[in-house]
């Protein structure tokens, strides 16, 4: 039998930090495809259950058409069981009125569903239950036992430890947005497949689900990580302090994308690091305007140190010369004498703070 495990799809995102309305509505539209991407690659690899283990949505009201978008694409695969266990992100009544067949739920009691030799057993944590919840675990040994719950030792209080020797084959995690696997016992591993789809720069690297393919007659099981993100989200650090121009600027940046493999249809996010002297500049709209057009999203961001002994020691007969000596003979400690130096003479050569 094959078993999907997915998490934090986070749809209905407000996206705003880096895009406006019209761009975070279309943005959210491609992490609803992602969804049905992901219900396609079940039907056609066979898979017979989607374990959503909390944070299908990132809203208590989610916007109606992306709501039942995904109550669609559960109510057109029928031979297809869902499991959805609610985070912290979703709201009780979400799906309410018509809901499909096919769709299973939890609450705040543990409830198993059972397909053959295999359980599914899962519960949605609160601050009432989830320092007992284990206590009141029972699984049969003599089943194939995945158990659901969203959070870590911080959030609901998921600890690993308690859950040892609890005949778990399989613990199907939500609420850590990037791929984590451990072993739980001698028996069982558990596993974060972290968010569907990345949304944010603190989201960069490979998405996509968990598939389980059990043997349901030894009832033993292979994972492995399928990606399915449209977009992937690439943050980099460049060094360009041993850059002349900004055209060496630009292929090092480059450079460093290609590395990383990032796509035309990918959004990066570039962080210039390094010292240069304080009458460098750098265009970062002539480096951003090369780059836009050649990625669907572009962040520059220019974190550069202007640093020059030879200003800071400047006592000349000049305006430099007035405020260095000023500053130094100041009661400042001398790291504030420092920052106060380097923002002033930035002022005084640039004629603006950077």
């Amino acid at each position: 039998m094959r078993i999907i495990h997915c998490a934090d799809l986070h749809l209905d995102s407000r996206l705003t930090a880096h895009l406006d309305k019209k761009r975070a509505y279309g943005r959210n539209i491609e992490l609803l495809h992602t969804f049905n991407r992901m219900v396609e690659y079940a039907d056609l690899n066979d898979a017979e259950a989607v374990l959503i283990s909390g944070d299908l949505f990132d809203t208590n009201v989610p916007d109606t058409f992306i709501r039942d978008t995904v109550l669609d694409g559960i109510r057109e695969h029928p031979d297809i069981l869902f499991f959805y266990l609610k985070g912290n992100h979703d709201e009780d009544n979400v799906f309410s009125g018509d809901i499909p067949v096919n769709l299973k739920m939890f609450n705040d009691k543990w409830r198993s569903y059972g397909m053959g030799d295999i359980v599914i057993t899962g519960l949605e944590l609160d601050e009432k239950n989830d320092n007992i919840a284990s206590k009141y675990l029972e699984l049969d040994k003599e089943k194939f036992n995945i158990l659901m719950l969203h959070g870590d030792e911080n959030y609901n209080h998921i600890k690993i430890d308690d859950y040892r020797e609890k005949n778990i084959d399989y613990m199907a995690l939500g609420h850590i947005h990037s791929f984590k696997k451990g072993i739980i016992d001698d028996r069982g591993v558990y596993c974060y497949p972290g968010c569907l789809e990345g949304r944010g720069f603190d989201e960069c690297g490979e998405h996509g689900f968990i598939l389980l393919d059990i043997d349901e007659e030894d009832l033993t099981f292979r994972m492995k990580f399928v990606s399915v993100a449209g977009r992937k989200l690439h943050q980099l650090s460049v060094d360009v302090g041993n850059c002349a121009s900004d055209n060496e600027i630009l292929q090092l940046i480059s450079s460093e994308l290609s590395k990383c493999g990032a796509e035309f249809k990918d959004y990066i996010k570039v962080i210039l690091e390094g010292a240069l002297s304080w009458d460098r500049r750098i265009n970062t709209v002539y480096i951003y305007e090369y780059f836009q057009e050649r990625y669907e999203y572009v962040k520059i961001c220019d974190s550069t140190e202007r640093v020059s002994e030879e200003y800071l020691d400047d006592e000349s007969i000049s305006l430099k010369g007035e405020f260095v000596r000023l500053v130094k003979a100041s009661d400042e400690s001398e790291e504030d004498k420092a920052a106060i130096l380097k923002m002033g003479i930035s002022v005084i050569t640039k004629g603006v703070i950077s």
